[in-house]
């Protein structure tokens, strides 16, 4: 099977990958890894959880992207615009226990060099430099990867330019060679 995987879910479909045999290829875009990053900061995330506490899911959402994603204002208005908006809200309160979660996590680097699975490692060129170089260890830590950049993209490519996305996806999964 092909695997796809962005943010968090990337970084899940990242350890999968080392637990399975079944991943024929994998993409992987921007996963947090943490290489020596806080991800779950006490400022940030009191304000966070303090939002979620009062009942304000739409607010801590906001506060997500804005501040630690550093969402361009006119994302987060398209953001705010998209049909699947409350569905991002409704599933705030996950936010919490993903950063905390790899804050917890301890990348097992070993096991990442051993991986034979074909990867290609997708990244904004707009992105935040941590994801960037986040994406940069990876890269050194698997044999079998590639990066592709989306230039003029940042973390949310899903919803800003699916178009390009889909394309890098595409042109990976169909090529007759594994990078």
């Amino acid at each position: 099977m092909d695997v796809v995987g962005h943010s968090f879910g990337a970084t899940c479909a990242l350890e999968a990958a080392r637990l399975t045999t079944n991943i024929r290829r994998l993409v992987l875009y921007e996963p947090p890894m943490p290489f020596g990053r806080q991800f779950w900061p006490t400022a940030f995330g009191d304000r966070m959880q303090a939002s979620l506490d009062a009942g304000m899911p739409e607010e801590a959402l906001v506060l997500f992207l804005r501040e630690f994603l550093s969402i361009p204002a006119a994302d987060l208005v398209a953001a705010r615009a998209s049909p699947n908006w409350p569905t991002q809200i409704a599933a705030a309160q996950t936010i919490p226990r993903e950063l905390q979660g790899l804050d917890a996590y301890t990348v097992d680097r070993e096991s990442l060099r051993a991986l034979r699975i074909p990867t290609l490692l997708l990244l904004g060129g707009d992105t935040l430099p941590a994801l960037k170089t986040e994406i940069s260890h990876l890269q050194g830590l698997l044999r079998s990867c590639r990066v592709a950049v989306m230039a003029g993209q940042g973390h949310a490519a899903v919803r800003t330019a699916p178009d390009v996305l889909a394309r890098e996806i595409i042109q990976f999964f169909t090529a007759d060679k594994a990078p």
